[in-house]
């Protein structure tokens, strides 16, 4: 019987809650990384250097960092359905104002204010799961969820190189600037729906059947009971393991944002394509993290093991960076690449099935709030390391090769942590 109304419930909550919070990553994701593709011919138009870009990318995590413990405490008070819609919305706005920019700095204002808009919605999603999820069926939430960065980054080439080259001259704007209005778009329609499709919690769903939220509500309390306690920011912020698993992300992140924000121009660098084939090219290596975040979330449910799941594709990627580097062939590059960011991306849903594990109540929003603010230091050193390596040398080999040293040593701290129970918060 249990395992019927089991089946039953989690079935509901991935249609109603899993689906809808990688709907919210998908669209909101676009409007992060299609800054990238913009760049091919925004920055020529605008006067941009390598540098200028690569500072513009980073202040985005600058605003970033210091709202998201603020924003995740309000969606903590307020509810998801209030908050996740609200920052939605302002995403939304702050994402066509990209189409207004005219030299580096208007390009540093509004990526800082778009910073501001987007603080807490990874947190914020990830503390969501945790109001849904037991911890057997974790790892797979977290990854769906994180295959929404994937995703985008399999849509967000061809579909921002089209309209780029589409709408170039209509109306007398580039086509950079109207690919910043589409596609925004329909993120600020999503964000106003948000605010009446989401149910803040098991006990409040209607879509599921009264025994089903009766079944839920009791299996997320005891667990919740399991831990030690509900928790303050204070005792959040004393937790070692909470700056353990920053500092791994950060390591994790200073890779993911440098790949993101310069992958078109290292594809069109590596193989001397066009502007669209570059784009084009750009959807290969997300697809392939997609494969392997569902595979290897399944994987660390199944065997109930999180360490070395982490642990292991971190190195691997890195050391598949560093390689991609040495290779002279532009198509086998190129594979090289592809496999380096599937191992890279695919296991950000296990890090936060992990990160959500030993926290709950107000520590928990405070804890996974803390952890991506220190992560997202890495979008500072990541972006602007690569800018100011490729003034300097000419090409992207040196720094590849330093940025796929970051990984490698978030794996091994990942592997080096052991397999002791975390420590748990006190009863408050």
């Amino acid at each position: 019987m249990t395992g019927d109304i089991e089946r039953r419930t989690m079935r509901k909550v991935h249609l109603n809650v899993l689906l809808l919070a990688l709907l919210f990553q998908v669209v909101n994701y676009f409007d992060r990384v299609n800054l990238s593709f913009a760049a091919l011919t925004m920055g020529p138009e605008i006067g941009l250097t390598a540098t200028q870009f690569g500072i513009g990318a980073s202040v985005f995590f600058i605003s970033y960092a210091l709202c998201e413990i603020p924003s995740n405490l309000a969606m903590h008070r307020f509810g998801a359905n209030v908050w996740i819609a609200r920052i939605l919305v302002s995403c939304s706005i702050t994402a066509m104002m990209m189409a207004l920019i005219s030299g580096p700095l208007s390009f540093y204002l509004v990526r800082f204010l778009f910073g501001a808009a987007e603080a807490g919605l990874i947190p914020g999603l990830m503390l969501y799961v945790t109001y849904w999820y037991p911890q057997s069926h974790r790892a797979f939430a977290t990854a769906v969820i994180s295959t929404g960065v994937g995703v985008v980054g399999v849509l967000a080439g061809p579909v921002s190189g089209l309209i780029i080259d589409a709408t170039d001259g209509l109306l007398g704007l580039s086509g950079w600037r109207w690919m910043f209005i589409l596609e925004a778009a329909p993120l600020l329609l999503i964000g106003i729906g948000a605010r009446y499709w989401l149910a803040n919690d098991p006990a409040t769903a209607s879509f599921l059947a009264p025994d089903e939220r009766k079944w839920l509500s009791e299996r997320m309390a005891r667990e919740r009971a399991q831990l030690d306690g509900h928790g303050r920011l204070g005792e959040a912020v004393r937790n070692p393991r909470v700056w353990l698993l920053g500092l791994i992300y950060f390591l994790f992140l200073v890779a993911v944002y440098a790949l993101q924000m310069w992958l078109p121009q290292i594809i069109k660098s590596v193989g001397d394509t066009s502007n669209l084939t570059a784009s084009l090219l750009s959807a290969g290596p997300p697809f392939l993290s997609v494969i392997f975040a569902i595979l290897l979330g399944l994987s660390s449910d199944r065997h109930q093991e999180r360490r070395l799941h982490l642990a292991l594709p971190l190195i691997l990627g890195g050391g598949l960076l560093i390689l991609s580097t040495t290779v002279t062939s532009p198509t086998l590059a190129y594979l090289v690449l592809c496999l380096a960011w599937g191992s890279l991306f695919a296991p950000l849903g296990i890090f936060w099935a992990m990160a959500g594990s030993f926290l709950t109540g107000v520590a928990a929003a405070a804890g996974l709030a803390l952890i991506n603010t220190l992560a997202q230091f890495g979008g500072l050193v990541g972006p602007s390391l690569i800018g100011y390596a490729r003034d300097w040398t000419g090409d992207f080999a040196m720094a590849i090769a330093l940025i796929g040293c970051f990984p490698i040593a978030a794996g091994l701290l990942a592997f080096a942590r052991g397999r002791q129970p975390a420590p748990r918060l006190r009863q408050a």
